[in-house]
């Protein structure tokens, strides 16, 4: 969503959407025995039933209030799992820890729980919280004329919140469906209002929420294959500041939402019992945002006149019925390799494509046809790559850890201050505790360094040309995260 909107008059009114955030563009055999105390005392559906009701609550909440977010390599997420958080994502496709393997890989979904040839109920809710870090310095950016230069902007990442729920039930290992649901995409960014690119950008947000149905069956022995069907739900709100010359600073507000229908595809191969190969295909989405823009004047409608007919038109221009095309969400394909060493250690590796590339331009347009900005992206596909591990300490703890290297899809002359993304390295450590027979509680921490990010950026006219007039932006940035899992996974055999 990273594009500079701009509508050219004398008092320099412009938006600008800037480009990418920092990431952000995301399976372990379980710790679960059998129910077996449940199953004695006739307590297993009382069980049941509030682990149902309990997933519909918290599936009513993520629905009427989703979450915030901090992004990833573009603003792709892949924090689905807390328990594949401990492995920096390595082995994300042939894990079938429980039912979040519904959102990684749905040909898993027959394969999770610990008990081979089980059938059974698995619940997954959890969250991770990213506390971001991400600062300018700058390095001789030009203000805009008539206005003073301002500030650094401050640091411009909050805490925020990545919750996760899902459901899945296997029968055996033939067949398994789940349901999946979390926020695959997002951003956010805010700056302080006087800083020296607010004309570029002061808050930019994208939050979205998915829901995915998917299943997986055995089609011979040591094979599976999936498939699943997405819905998401997308919302974007994009402020910058617009010069008014004498009269001082306006704000522009755009906020746009839209939704759209997806898919997922996968398979898995064991071609020992020791070895797990799988592949995931995840369909892009071509989004369509659809809201409003309203810009704020300082003064009083007597002193918009005193700027001229044409600052008078622009005001109009920006205010009203907008939409945005071209933020066109990837498309990305996973192989994944998992590997017992010996009883005790696991080693798990994933490559990853993401085909970034289908973000080439984004413009906002008003409803006469007036195309306020035309913001060239022409960001580049990219590779992921993770290794981990795991050590069974004891009967009820795993051990997890993982590094991974993530490209970054924003080209160096297309970066702009939304969170200006650069490659990401990730550390990872995790933990995966068996607290009953049907409890399970997963660990995780996580250190995203991002490379240093310079930047020289300004804003575009509708005509898809740089535009100085809010002044020029250069500098670098630095940035980094920490981020730590929680989930509780509730596995019911039968």
């Amino acid at each position: 969503m990273a594009a500079s909107c701009g509508v050219e008059c004398s008092s320099s009114i412009a938006w600008r959407f800037p480009s990418a955030a920092p990431r952000g563009p995301g399976r372990r055999d379980s710790p679960f025995l059998h129910c077996t105390s449940a199953t004695r005392t006739g307590r297993k559906p009382i069980i049941r039933r509030r682990a149902f009701l309990a997933v519909l609550w918290v599936a009513g909440l993520l629905a009427a209030s989703p979450p915030r977010l901090a992004s990833g390599a573009g603003f792709e997420l892949l924090h689905h799992s807390d328990a594949l958080l401990g492995t920096a994502f390595a082995g994300t496709a042939t894990a079938a820890d429980d039912a979040t393997t519904a959102f990684f890989n749905p040909a898993a979904l027959p394969l999770i729980g610990r008990t081979p040839g089980a059938s059974g109920w698995n619940f997954v809710l959890g969250s991770a919280v990213i506390f971001p870090s991400n600062r300018f310095s700058n390095s001789g950016s030009i203000a805009a004329p008539g206005a003073p230069l301002g500030t650094d902007g401050g640091n411009t990442g909050s805490a925020s919140f990545l919750p996760v729920l899902d459901v899945a039930y296997r029968a055996g290992d033939r067949w398994g469906v789940g349901l999946a649901i979390g926020t695959p995409y997002g951003l956010e960014s805010e700056y302080t209002s006087d800083w020296m690119g607010r004309y570029l950008a002061i808050k930019s947000t994208l939050i979205t929420a998915q829901a995915t149905l998917s299943g997986g069956f055995k089609i011979a022995p040591g094979w599976w294959l999936g498939a699943g069907v997405s819905y998401l739900t997308a919302d974007s709100e994009l402020t910058s500041a617009v010069n008014w010359g004498p009269f001082g600073d306006g704000q522009s507000k755009l906020d746009t939402r839209d939704h759209e229908w997806g898919y997922n595809l996968g398979a898995l191969w064991m071609p020992t019992e020791s070895t797990r190969i799988g592949f995931d295909y995840r369909s892009g989405y071509k989004l369509n945002l659809t809201g409003s823009i309203q810009t704020t004047f300082p003064g009083t409608p007597a002193q918009l006149a005193l700027l001229g007919p044409q600052a008078q038109a622009a005001f109009s221009a920006a205010n009203g019925y907008a939409k945005g095309s071209g933020l066109n969400l990837p498309s990305s394909a996973t192989l994944s390799i998992k590997h017992s060493l010996t009883p005790r250690w696991d080693v798990l590796a994933d490559i990853a494509w993401v085909h970034w590339s289908v973000f080439e331009q984004f413009q906002i347009v008003r409803d006469n046809g007036l195309v306020l900005t035309s913001a060239p992206q022409n960001w580049s596909n990219t590779w992921r790559v993770a290794v981990g591990a795991a050590y069974k300490l004891n009967e009820s703890v795993k051990l997890t850890g993982g590094i991974a290297y993530d490209q970054s899809p924003v080209p160096d002359p297309y970066r702009n201050p939304i969170v200006p993304d650069n490659d990401w390295r990730w550390f990872a450590l995790g933990a995966q505790i068996a607290l009953s027979r049907t409890v399970r509680l997963d660990l995780s921490y996580a250190y995203i360094s991002v490379k240093k990010a310079d930047i020289s950026a300004t804003r575009y006219d509708g005509a898809g040309n740089p535009d100085p007039s809010g002044g020029m932006l250069v500098g670098s940035y630095r940035t980094y995260s920490n981020t730590i899992g929680l989930q509780i996974v509730v596995d019911l055999e039968k």
